[in-house]
């Protein structure tokens, strides 16, 4: 399985979760300010369109014992934008892309550890999204469409379908 990634996503191990917080997944719910939370049993996802927004939520998780970053990578969780990628360096984060029916990429998230590798995921049926959710009510353009937002920023490195966001940033390299 997987999680959606949309708008600007934080994302948390759910490992994390039950190991630092007092109270568990029943105390990181009380702290969940809106209704995109969404998990896949080893990542719980929580979508923004603001920023502040996003380290409102991030100072919360932290007074919860959330660890955001140690020696500047991701730690207990990541904040994630479906054009760009991880915000901080993130070793246990597998991200991709898959199209809907309708051509647009769909970004999606999983946790992938050197002891537990990351399935393939080929539909949108493995992907946890937040109830309510559809294809249609996703923002992005299909990917051959996607231009970059302003010099610097945005989908300047798209990922490709099928890819991760590791694999495809590798394949550019190299």
């Amino acid at each position: 399985m997987a999680v959606l990634v949309e708008a600007r996503s934080v994302i948390v191990r759910r490992d994390a979760i039950d190991w630092a917080v007092t109270g568990g997944w029943e105390a990181f719910l009380q702290v969940v300010p809106n209704g995109t939370l969404c998990s896949d049993g080893r990542l719980a996802r929580v979508g923004f369109m603001d920023s502040v927004e996003v380290r409102r939520f991030e100072a919360d998780l932290e007074a919860l014992g959330l660890i955001i970053e140690q020696k500047e990578r991701s730690l207990d969780l990541a904040v994630v934008d479906p054009c760009t990628g991880p915000a901080r360096p993130c070793d246990w984060l597998a991200l991709g892309r898959l199209p809907a029916q309708d051509g647009t990429m769909i970004g999606y998230a999983q946790l992938d550890l050197p002891h537990l590798q990351a399935s393939p995921v080929h539909s949108l049926d493995q992907v946890a999204t937040y109830e309510g959710w559809t294809p249609a009510l996703h923002r992005h353009v299909p990917l051959e469409q996607q231009e970059p937002l302003a010099p610097g920023r945005g989908c300047s490195a798209p990922l490709e379908p099928g890819r991760t966001w590791f694999e495809t940033r590798s394949r550019q390299r190299g």
